[in-house]
């Protein structure tokens, strides 16, 4: 039975049109999407009158949005102006003067908090020229007293990149909005950033700051497709469409692959065993993820319940889309999306990093345990290897047009992202292996205990965790022994849960701010290194107060799960002998 699926989703995957993606990539290269714009609504427009072409039901959300555009800035040293691109969330400034400082330990990999106590303290009344691109190291300099940034790019393309430096995930709330720094904050190339840099280091160089922004709050809309299976329990697929300019491989391309994969899943309703939901948000890169926040937020009884998986399409069918990866948090079943990568691609990756907090990675706080966001690497030899680290020498610039798409990259990327949603539609069993991913956590524990000092100890957690493996075995054990069919409710409720706990900290309720990097095991993962001699102790004894509360929460949590799993398991045996 489960040879004869995986041929069906070789067939389904089959039926992909690039045709009919070419079609949506014509349409969308006449389309500036921003959020709340009249191109953004008219592809909003246009998604669902392609889904209504075929008979796929759609509602279209409207939702608050705050999004943050650049309009215009500048960067003046003496008599010359240098082209500068402003960051989403920058601050603003008119003619703002200042000292021109080179950040020189923006070279370095890594600094300790001592280090970077000396660093900032030349921070204060500057302009500071810096290779730090991160949001909260922005956040720090504004608070050391730097009056704006300039970032040099660190690749040699001459295109200006959109960034962002608001760490704020999705809307802010009350409690968070503090963290928009608000300091002018802007992007030079590469090529500009080195004649600054050369000019600070000959002599005191002033500089001249010029920043327009345009932040409110707008209204945006969203489609949302729903393909009923036979069971209420839904695999989401989504994709942002809101774009920069033209934005064709990020995010036109996705936009067309999940079209169709939402046709042909359509033409297999029928079929289903779980039912499909199909997602296109706003307020990506304009809101920071605004769209699929705001949808956590709103439909989060109805996720908890009922989504199993998250398979999220970005960035695809580019020209340096030379080898396929995929960002996964680890809980599917191994092999499942290497062995379609490899069926597709011909190269079989190696998968062994959890989630990054990016790329509409909204999902893990409401437990959804399977989620999936495309990634791709150029060949070590290949034409785009340099770009490795920052996708494309295109990425988010004016460069991101039709000319950019490799139409075989794009035809086999749809029919990976389809066949790996089939494979988890029709599977008897959820896909998911709870006892390899609890090994996975217990590694990474171990890996940080070994890096930290004598005060933090995860010896309580790696007990509790050694029990929920126990009870995972047991879980399993009894699916078997009492011959459970329907056991995708108790395998969400436990493989979901853990996911959460790997993949936040914080409220379930709530959003972990935007950070850079992966996202495994956060609050324990910043211990590393942490002692008494590299650290103030009024920051030590935060990073204390941090463990003790993650710890606790972890432990809490683990329980529940444990507990969770016993009353199954009773449940079961109580039926069975009655």
């Amino acid at each position: 039975m489960a040879m004869e699926y995986k041929n069906k989703g070789t067939q389904a995957a089959e039926e992909i049109s690039l045709e009919l993606m070419k079609e949506t990539l014509q349409h969308f290269s006449r389309l500036h999407r921003y959020s709340g714009s009249e191109d953004g609504e008219e592809s909003v427009r246009y998604i669902k009158s392609y889904l209504e072409r075929y008979q796929i039901p759609c509602e279209i959300l409207t939702y608050d949005c705050y999004r943050s555009l650049p309009v215009s800035a500048k960067v003046t040293v003496g008599e010359k102006e240098y082209e500068a691109l402003a960051a989403v969330y920058s601050g603003e400034a008119d003619g703002l003067k200042a000292e021109l400082y080179y950040d020189a330990a923006s070279e370095k990999t890594s600094l300790s908090e001592k280090e970077n106590i000396k660093r900032l303290k030349e921070f204060k009344g500057k302009i500071i020229l810096t290779n730090d691109r991160s949001g909260d190291f922005a956040r720090t300099a504004h608070e050391a007293g730097a009056l704006g940034m300039i970032i040099i790019w660190p690749q040699t393309e001459e295109w200006l990149h959109h960034m962002t430096i608001g760490t704020v995930w999705g809307n802010p709330t009350i409690h968070d909005f503090y963290r928009f720094c608000r300091i002018p904050y802007v992007e030079v190339n590469h090529e500009s950033g080195l004649e600054l840099k050369a000019l600070c280091k000959e002599k005191k160089t002033e500089a001249m700051l010029t920043v327009k922004m345009d932040d409110r709050v707008i209204k945006t809309s969203m489609p949302v497709a729903t393909i009923p299976g036979k069971s209420e329990k839904y695999v989401l697929i989504s994709g942002h469409y809101d774009s920069w300019y033209e934005g064709i491989t990020d995010n036109a391309t996705s936009n067309a692959a999940t079209l169709e994969c939402a046709r042909v899943l359509f033409r297999h309703k029928d079929e289903l065993k779980r039912s499909v939901k199909v997602a296109f948000w706003s307020g990506h890169s304009d809101g920071r993820y605004a769209g699929s926040s705001w949808y956590v937020d709103t439909h989060w009884e109805d996720l908890d319940k009922n989504c199993v998986a998250h398979i999220n399409l970005d960035l695809i069918g580019g020209k340096n889309d030379e080898l396929v990866s995929r960002g996964t948090s680890l809980m599917e079943k191994e092999g499942l999306p290497e062995s379609i990568i490899e069926e597709f691609s011909g190269v079989r990756p190696v998968l062994t990093a959890g989630l990054t907090r990016a790329g509409d990675e909204s999902f893990s706080g409401v437990g959804v345990p399977i989620s999936m966001l495309s990634r791709f690497a150029s060949k070590e030899d290949g034409e785009y290897a340099q770009w490795a680290s920052s996708y494309a020498p295109w990425w988010h610039s004016v460069a991101d047009t039709l000319d950019k798409v490799d139409e075989e990259f794009l035809l086999r990327d749809a029919r990976i992202n389809l066949k790996i949603v089939w494979e988890i539609l029709q599977s008897e069993k959820l896909p998911v292996d709870m006892l390899r991913f609890a090994e996975y956590t217990e590694k990474k524990l171990k890996d940080f205990q070994a890096e930290y000092s004598e005060d933090f100890s995860l010896r309580g957690v790696l007990e509790k965790l050694e029990e929920l493996k126990g009870a995972v075995v047991k879980l399993e054990n009894a699916i078997e022994k009492y011959g459970i069919q329907d056991t995708d409710e108790i395998i969400k409720k436990i493989s979901g849960g853990m996911v959460r706990l790997h993949y936040t900290y914080g409220s379930p309720y709530y959003h972990d701010p935007a950070y850079g990097g992966y996202s495994d095991l956060h609050i324990f993962k910043m211990m590393k290194g942490v002692t008494r001699e590299n650290t103030t102790p009024e920051t030590y004894l935060m990073y204390q107060t941090d463990f003790r509360r993650q710890c606790n929460r972890q432990r809490a949590e683990m329980a529940k799960l444990i507990e969770a799993v016993d009353a199954q398991i009773f449940r079961w045996k109580m039926a069975v002998d009655a």
